[in-house]
């Protein structure tokens, strides 16, 4: 396989004379260039089959690659996101100039709190889903700011989720304030130790709840006067075992000594 370059030379009236021509060899450059172009189309194989997002910004914060999960999540074909910059039209305004910020103090080598954060970005459907990155920077053969690469997971579901969690969380604690002595939920062990416990701890024993949250400072168990803690636990096994609600009288000791 040859190249020609040349240069062809006419008289004055235009009519061709002569031509005079360079030929080169560039067999061993096309099957580099060809082999190349199989890798780069096996590494593409390789990344539309995860099921995370991989991204590819250049220097200027352009897309140079993305995976088909990409593609799925975005909601267009690779060919309308190629060449785009990234946050002028896949990221929402409002978060726009913190991202371009991040991408500036990477630029300028302020790396290391960059390597994890969480973004939305916006689909071809007008829809923002949120996603958890994780980035190294590229660098090109002379060692400087060549891009980003990042894998990204899409968190929407989970981030709305563990939000409701805490909401529901929220709204418990604000009806069981409102209820005379203590609600609590603890584990089936003999110290009754305990994984939640209402305000009214405060009131009924003289402790506050988080001294008795996972035994920090004494257990549930510690309270029940001593002569209680064993017909305690019995009837707790008893019911238990029956998966009934029970109704059991006993004594604590308080904080302040008073039973």
């Amino acid at each position: 396989l040859v190249a020609c370059v040349g240069k062809a030379a006419y008289d004055r009236y235009g009519n061709f004379m002569q031509a005079h021509c360079m030929l080169q060899d560039i067999t061993r450059q096309r099957e580099a260039e060809n082999e190349l172009n199989r890798q780069r189309d096996r590494a593409q194989q390789y990344l539309d089959v995860a099921g995370i997002i991989f991204l590819v910004l250049d220097s200027e914060g352009r897309v140079s690659l993305l995976n088909q999960k990409g593609c799925e999540i975005l909601g267009l074909p690779r060919e309308e996101i190629i060449g785009k910059k990234w946050a002028d039209h896949f990221i929402p305004d409002p978060v726009k100039e913190d991202l371009n910020r991040v991408f500036q103090d990477i630029r300028e080598g302020v790396y290391e709190r960059h390597s994890e954060y969480e973004n939305p970005i916006l689909t071809a459907s007008g829809e923002q889903r949120l996603i958890s990155w994780r980035n190294t920077v590229l660098k090109d053969a002379e060692g400087r700011y060549a891009g980003i690469l990042s894998s990204g997971m899409d968190i929407t579901e989970h981030d709305a989720a563990v939000r409701a969690l805490h909401e529901s969380e929220r709204s418990k604690s604000v009806l069981l304030s409102h209820l005379p002595g203590i609600a609590y939920r603890c584990m089936h062990d003999r110290q009754w130790t305990m994984k939640f416990l209402s305000d009214g701890c405060l009131t009924l024993t003289g402790y506050p709840p988080e001294s008795l949250i996972d035994n920090r400072d004494l257990s549930f168990g510690n309270l029940i006067c001593e002569e209680y803690r064993g017909p305690v636990w019995k009837e707790w096994e008893r019911t238990l075992a029956q998966r009934k609600p029970f109704q059991f009288e006993y004594e604590i000791k308080t904080a302040s000594g008073e039973r």
